[in-house]
C-alpha cells in the first residue's frame, strides 16, 4: 500500500496456477504508478467453482449487476487504488477479466481519505483470450486509448456504477464512453510455451499502429520505440506466424 512513482517492468507473468491476479496494486492513491511493456498470461483464478450459481435460460438477463463478484482470475487487480497507468502490456487468458479495479471508500486510516479506483489509464495494451472481459472497471473515470482486443467474448469491456452496468463491444465503449478512440479488434493469434519461454504469434492482416504513450520509449526487449508502434509489449510484428524467445533474462 501506498505505492508512488513506482515502475513495473518487462516481467514475465505466466501459469497463475490457483491465482487471483499476476499483478496486485492495493491502497495506492497520490502518485501515478506505472506498469509497462509485461507479459501477462494465464491467470486461472483462486475461489470455489461450485459456488458460482448457475443461470438458467434468460434468469440472469435481466440483473443490474455482478452481485458481488464470486470469479476471479485478473491480469491486473487494483484496489482502491487511484493514478495507475497500464501500457503496452499483453494480457492474456485471463479467467475472468484482463483488468478489474474496485473502490475500497471507508479504508481511511491513516490514508486520509478512502480508494476511488479512478484515474486508471490504459493505453495500447493487447489483450487476447480472457473469460468474460477485457476491462472491469468501477466508473468511467478513467482514460483509454490505443488498445486492441482479440478474441473476446461479448460484453467485453465494462463499467459497473452506475447501475446499470455496461456491457460493452468496442464501438460502443467508442460511442457511450469516449474510450480508445483508436481502438481496435485485430485478427491475430497468440500461443506462449510457458516451459520454453517462447512466444508464436499470427498476424492476419496489418496490426494498426498507435501513437506511443509518452512514459514509455522503449518495449519489451528494451528496444528502442518511435513515436508511432503497434499495440502490445513487441514492437515489431509481421503478418505472418513467428517463434521468438521471451525470457526477459537473455541478453542477446
Amino acid at each position: 500500500m501506498g505505492n508512488e512513482n513506482c515502475r513495473i517492468t518487462s516481467n514475465l507473468m505466466l501459469d497463475g496456477i490457483d491465482s487471483r491476479e499476476h499483478i496486485f496494486l492495493e491502497a495506492s492513491r497520490d502518485r501515478e504508478n506505472l506498469v509497462d511493456n509485461n507479459i501477462l498470461w494465464n491467470v486461472e483464478g483462486r475461489y470455489d467453482r461450485n459456488a458460482v450459481a448457475a443461470e438458467a435460460g434468460s434468469s440472469g438477463w435481466y440483473k443490474l449487476s455482478e452481485a458481488g463478484v464470486v470469479k476471479n482470475g485478473y491480469g491486473i487487480y487494483l484496489e482502491g487504488t487511484d493514478h495507475t497507468r497500464m501500457v503496452n502490456n499483453l494480457i492474456g487468458r485471463c479467467n475472468y477479466a484482463g483488468f478489474y479495479a474496485k473502490p475500497v471508500p471507508f479504508r481511511i486510516s491513516r490514508m486520509k481519505r478512502g480508494g476511488t479506483s479512478r484515474n486508471s489509464k490504459f493505453y495500447n495494451n493487447l489483450f487476447y483470450r480472457c473469460g468474460d472481459a477485457a476491462i472491469v472497471m468501477p466508473t468511467a473515470h478513467n482514460e483509454c486509448d490505443g488498445n486492441a482486443y482479440t478474441r473476446m467474448p461479448g460484453g467485453f469491456l465494462r463499467v459497473m456504477y452506475p447501475e446499470p452496468e455496461m456491457c460493452l463491444d468496442l464501438p460502443n465503449w467508442q460511442a457511450f464512453c469516449g474510450f480508445d478512440p483508436n481502438g481496435s479488434t485485430p485478427d491475430l493469434d497468440v500461443d506462449i510455451d510457458t516451459d520454453a519461454l517462447t512466444m508464436a504469434v499470427t498476424v492476419r492482416g496489418d496490426l494498426p499502429e498507435v501513437a506511443a504513450d509518452r512514459t514509455v520509449d522503449t518495449d519489451f526487449f528494451g528496444a528502442e520505440t518511435g513515436k508511432r508502434r503497434v499495440p502490445g509489449p513487441i514492437e515489431h510484428l509481421d503478418g505472418y506466424t513467428m517463434r521468438f524467445p521471451i525470457d526477459p533474462r537473455r541478453s542477446e
